[in-house]
């Protein structure tokens, strides 16, 4: 209670504080919507009695006597937790943002309208099986009864979000996971730029900037084989698309998390490399840190049913856990599942385009996009052959085709098939009808089986490896199929005793299936893959003390480098300063801790290099637009660097070594002018590199005060294995960009100039197949959505001292770790529906 009287204190004496009575009613609209975790409530949904038993870090475990029961309790106990995160998940999905925001929610909606989300979704639902419609709908019952209370027991946002929300249909839930997949499958602006960089430098410079791999890079399929893939074609003609131009937009997007992926960690350690003598997993995927998280965790066990793990809110859905038997895990595979295609229009004004000498008539689809305290807006959206047109010049339109638009399977079902396997087979099974986010999932077993699946559907094209705009006029650049489901890499039991993957390059170079050109660097796969290698046996406790790891890598590398480079060059080459910060590199350990000076000596240094390096080829716009739309930069300089092509040297520099001296008198000064002094032991990493979990309704004080966490220095970057992505990193530029539109401006974007934390491990969880209650598990934030819940961030400490709850299955062990006990209970007796 002490915690609730202070909240409610606070908000009465804050912004609220000047309605005079409206504070009163906010603070008994909080405090009557708080989630009941305890005690009995009845539901009009339900058919038997159903028992939900809260271990201490909040997560739900429920007891039911049938499935669909269990499904109604699901979708009760996240509504209470994350209604209005539901809420916002589905007006993103659904291109219906501004009905709650207003005209801020405008270009968000226009390009989920554009791109489709919704009449892919129809079609989805319309493909469902009897059994999976009947899960949806009864999750939908669940969270439908927890609106039906209505008034002051929904939570207060709904005040500013146009009052009571909308019921639950299955339409919404399809349409989260099609967002979902969307928001993993963003890669489609870097083909524009691509197609700039081989115009600009021509195809063979061009490639040395998008590496795909890197020697020690350790796939999980390594199977050699011939294959040739397709080349990139050669450009056509120029047209700016207007991507770098930008629009408006507002910062209430930096709280609402919009699920931008950025890549995650998994492994599995077979028992042969294991203190337990059975597999360990270890999962921890990475997206964008809110306030709530992005994940939920529950417990649910029916007749039928019986797994435990992590999911979005709006799907029931175990996407990272286990069912007693067999665990499973993934990671973004950085699929190729979207190519542009540029469409030649009969003239400016016309619908109808060219396709084999024909005159096409476009789709025309009019979209209405109602907006809060404004007039609606009508949205008028072109459909050719190849997808919708989401930019237009003059006679030209790039129009974008996405697989999803066009495979339409029952995602519910190899959902539920999974969550039921009862051996390897079972598992990778549903793989031919898994559509996506295209991923990489690693498995184990109590009977000491692990395995890797790359799972999702990936089209093959006829020409060209998809990775600059395509010509639509020509049939010769279309797909003709998708990669099929046996011939995608597999793997059981490989004779090294584990499988890591980290979003870097899957398969060997002789696999002779495009999946993608473009991969995450190999930085966190080579560091876990040498941690797994460094010690004969692995203990639970090993896996937590992995996860935690902040070696970095391209650290490392600029080091050695520029020591060596000092060192070349002899006594009185730099200044005090700078010789002061080479001291500090030269003992550093190359872990990027909070309260590391080393780091930051490095890190300021590397943004000149990379600058000096790249920027007087590629000129200031070119530039800016590879850093914003291609992940592995660093991997590119630092292949530059090694080969010391000539090419690539700065103006002014008589070398390479030169050029690495000077990178760290600039980063010398630019330190010295962020934290305004000279002092070294001021400069620490946790000072510039900052965390804050942002909620939606917390972007202005006092309410950031209450609802916000943090900011706190935050340990590690985008390439180490805890990894904490910067805003101004490429990988969240990349993904950025491409979920909202391809703009590069808009307010809601991160920053290239901001390098605070903005994605890392929204999840951690290990599980021991010698003993699954020995399992454990964290979120970055906590499991409730509702501030007056001691669940709002009670994970979050945990969280950041890398330490983990435990996560029990059996009955027994749920019981000694329990909290509370919530019981639903009918409302009628059985069958008088």
């Amino acid at each position: 209670m002490a915690i609730e009287r202070k909240l409610i204190k606070g908000l009465f004496l804050g912004v609220f504080g000047v309605i005079g009575g409206g504070a009163g009613y906010l603070s008994a609209r909080l405090f009557l919507s708080k989630p009941r975790n305890s005690g009995v409530l009845r539901l009009d949904c339900l058919d038997s009695t159903v028992e939900v038993i809260y271990d201490r870090a909040g997560i739900p475990h429920i007891f039911a006597d049938n499935d669909l029961d269990g499904f109604r309790a699901l979708g009760f106990v996240v509504a209470q937790d994350r209604l209005v995160q539901i809420q916002m998940m589905i007006a993103l999905a659904r291109g219906r943002l501004s009905e709650l925001v207003g005209a801020q929610g405008l270009e968000m909606d226009r390009f989920v309208r554009t791109l489709g989300i919704e009449q892919a979704a129809r079609k989805m639902v319309s493909t469902l099986k009897p059994e999976s419609l009947e899960v949806i709908n009864a999750f939908g019952q669940g969270i439908n009864a927890y609106i039906s209370q209505g008034g002051v027991r929904l939570p207060f946002e709904f005040m500013f979000m146009g009052g009571r929300p909308e019921r639950w249909t299955p339409l919404d839930c399809m349409s989260v996971y099609l967002y979902v997949v969307w928001m993993l499958d963003t890669w489609w602006t870097s083909d524009v730029m691509r197609e700039r960089l081989i115009r600009s430098l021509g195809m063979e410079r061009a490639r040395q900037l998008l590496p795909e791999t890197t020697t020690y890079n350790n796939p999980p399929y390594k199977e050699e084989g011939t294959g040739v893939l397709a080349e990139t074609l050669e450009p056509g003609e120029e047209i700016d698309w207007g991507f770098e131009r930008g629009t408006s937009g507002g910062e209430w997007m930096e709280g609402l998390g919009p699920i931008i992926g950025y890549g995650s960690n998994n492994w599995v350690v077979s028992g042969a490399r294991t203190t337990t003598g059975k597999p360990l997993l270890a999962s921890d995927p990475h997206m964008q840190h809110n306030a709530p998280g992005l994940l939920y965790l529950f417990h649910l066990n029916t007749p039928n049913f019986d797994a435990a793990g992590a999911g979005f809110p709006g799907l029931p859905a175990v996407a990272f856990g286990h069912n007693g038997y067999c665990g499973w895990a993934a990671t973004n595979l950085d699929a190729d599942t979207i190519d542009l295609y540029v469409e030649t229009f009969e003239s400016e004004e016309s619908d109808r385009y060219l396709y084999e000498g024909e005159w096409l008539e476009a789709d025309v689809v009019t979209e209405e996009i109602r907006v809060r305290f404004s007039k609606p807006r009508l949205l008028r959206v072109l459909v050719t052959r190849h997808g919708p047109v989401v930019r237009r010049v003059g006679n030209k339109g790039l129009a974008l085709r996405w697989l999803s638009n066009e495979v339409h399977m029952d995602a519910v079902d190899v959902m539920l098939r999974q969550c039921r396997a009862g051996s390897w087979e079972q598992f990778v099974s549903p793989m031919d009808d898994y559509l996506g986010p295209c991923s990489n999932q690693v498995y184990a077993d109590v009977d000491g089986n692990i395995g890797y699946q790359a799972a999702g559907k990936i089209p093959v094209r006829r020409t060209g490896d998809g990775t600059i705009p395509y010509d639509g006029r020509s049939a010769e650049y279309e797909w003709t199929g998708v990669i099929p489901t046996e011939e995608m890499p597999r793997v059981l039991n490989p004779a090294e005793g584990f499988i890591a993957t980290a979003n870097s390059k899957a398969t060997s170079d002789g696999y002779p299936w495009l999946i993608s050109r473009e991969w995450n660097a190999p930085f966190r796969n080579a560091r876990i893959s040498e941690l797994i290698l460094a010690k004969e046996k692995h203990s639970p406790e090993d896996m937590l003390e992995m996860q935690a790891d902040v070696f970095t890598r391209p650290g490392m590398h600029f080091s050695l480098m520029v020591v060596q480079a000092a060192s070349d060059a002899g006594a009185g080459g730099l200044t005090p300063p700078a010789a002061g910060a080479l001291e500090l590199l030269r003992t550093w350990d190359f872990r990027a801790d909070r309260e590391s000076v080393a780091m930051s000596v490095y890190f300021y240094s590397w943004l000149h290099l990379r600058r000096m390096i790249l920027e007087h080829r590629l000129g200031s716009a070119l530039f800016k637009e590879y850093l914003c739309n291609w992940t592995t930069v660093d991997l590119a300089v630092e292949n530059i660097l090694d080969a010391g092509d000539e090419f690539w040297l700065p103006p002014g520099c008589g070398s390479f070594d030169e050029a690495l001296l000077t990178s760290l008198e600039e980063g010398v000064r630019e330190l010295a002018a962020v934290f305004g002094t000279d002092n070294r032991s001021r400069w620490k990493w946790g000072s510039v590199h900052q965390l804050e979990l942002k909620y939606p309704f917390g972007l202005v004080w006092p309410l950031d005060t209450i609802f916000n966490v943090g900011p706190v220095p935050a340990d590690g970057d985008g390439s180490t294995v805890r990894s904490a992505t910067l805003a101004s990193d490429s990988i969240t530029q990349v993904h950025s960009r491409g979920a909202m539109g391809g703009y590069s401006d808009m307010k809601m974007l991160p920053r290239l100039e901001d390098h605070s934390a903005y994605g890392g491990s929204v999840l951690r969880m290990v599980l021991d197949f010698s003993d699954l209650d020995n399992s454990s598990v964290v979120l970055d934030m906590g499991q409730s959505g509702h501030r007056l819940s001691r669940h709002y961030k009670d994970h979050f400490p945990v969280w950041y001292r890398a330490k983990q709850f435990p996560f029990p299955y059996s009955r027994e062990k749920i019981l000694e770790n329990r909290e509370s006990t919530l019981v639903l209970e009918p409302t009628r007796a059985r069958g008088s529906r």
